[in-house]
Formats: structure tokens, C-alpha cells, sequence
């Protein structure tokens, strides 16, 4: 069957319009298809302040001193702990002198905790290094060493490592420091921890 069609039919595309289109809203050439331009937003803006400030007083100089001092704390209170983990047949052996000495702890607060993160049994020989029955992956003692790190080491106000201590309150734990003054309980018993009183 041949459908004859009334509209004459060219040869050229200009004017074939495919069905649901109209030949008003096809016209491409006036589209902008270029990228929307990005605006910088850290572009130093110079302010002339009105005000006769002493350089030490105007708010570019204190901007750039406060941000120097933010990235020296930043990078004081990121500590690179040298953990050694060896497994020696039965046992694994942990450098738990050293991890205790870098993170200002009693040896023996953090080689109790360490047992008891790892439900294992261990002594400290006279070299600090700590002899744990069972076969124990790096990966498992770092996990309990940042355990006790978040619970007996870091401050939660100002996240500083440095500066805390363990002191004795009223019959409880608390970890003080010493940089913001806040202080958190861990608890009224911690395993290990020989009070200085």
C-alpha cells in the first residue's frame, strides 16, 4: 500500500523535521553550549582599612598569624608510633616500653590494657617488650592501641595528645590536659595504673 503525501518533498535536511518536533524550537545555532565560567573564590581581596592600625593590628597580618599557628599545633599533635609486632612461635612480642614512652603512659597501665584488648596473657621482660600468648597480627595490637589512645590519651576538647595526664579525683580517673584545661573521667578503676599520690 503507497501513502501519497499533499507536502512536497526536498532533498536537502534543512527541511526534514523529525515527528514532535516543530521548526521553530529546532534551531540550534543560537545555543551557547560553553562551560559556565568558575569564580575563584580565594582571591586575595586587598581592603583598605580607614582605620591608622599598627601593622601587628590589622586583620590580613593576625589571618595569616592565626592560620601559621593552627598548622604548627596541627602538626605537633600528629604522632607516628613505632609499633614492632613479632610473632616467635607461640607468642608475639610488642614493644611496649616505647609505645608507652611516646604516648607519656605507665608501662604497665598500657601492657594491662593491651592484654585485656587482646584476651591473651602476657608478662613485660626487663627489656619492655611485652610477651603475649597467642599469634597476634599487626593490624589487631593497632587496634587496640588506638583504643587506648581515644580512651586514656586524646583529649576530646581540643584532640591534643601532648599535654594530657592521668590524675585521681575524689576516687576517680580523670584525663586532664594541660594545654585547654578540660578534664574527662575514664572511670573509678584503671587497670595497671599506679596512682602518684
Amino acid at each position: 500500500m503507497i501513502i501519497e503525501n499533499d507536502s512536497v518533498s526536498s532533498s536537502s535536511e534543512e527541511d526534514y523535521v523529525p515527528v514532535g518536533f516543530s521548526q521553530v524550537n529546532l534551531n540550534l545555532s543560537n545555543l551557547n553550549c560553553k562551560k559556565p565560567e568558575t569564580v575563584n573564590v580565594f582571591v586575595k581581596k586587598t581592603v583598605d582599612d580607614s582605620f591608622d592600625l599598627m601593622p601587628q593590628l590589622q586583620y590580613e597580618y593576625l589571618l595569616n598569624r592565626a592560620d601559621e599557628y593552627l598548622k604548627q599545633t596541627i602538626d605537633n599533635n600528629k604522632k607516628s608510633i613505632k609499633l614492632n609486632v613479632t610473632r616467635r612461635n607461640r607468642k608475639t612480642q610488642i614493644n611496649i616500653q616505647e609505645v608507652a614512652e611516646q604516648l607519656h603512659r605507665q608501662t604497665e597501665h598500657l601492657s594491662r590494657f593491651m592484654l585485656k584488648g587482646l584476651f591473651s596473657e602476657g608478662t613485660v621482660n626487663e627489656k619492655g617488650i611485652l610477651n603475649v600468648d597467642g599469634r597476634f597480627v599487626q593490624s589487631e595490637v593497632e587496634n587496640v592501641i588506638k583504643t587506648f589512645i581515644a580512651e586514656y590519651v586524646v583529649c576530646k576538647s581540643c584532640e591534643n595528645m601532648n599535654n594530657t595526664v592521668i590524675i585521681k579525683k575524689n576516687r576517680l580517673f580523670f584525663v586532664k590536659c594541660n594545654s585547654c584545661g578540660s578534664e574527662r573521667c575514664v572511670g573509678n578503676v584503671i587497670d595497671g595504673y599506679v596512682s602518684n599520690k
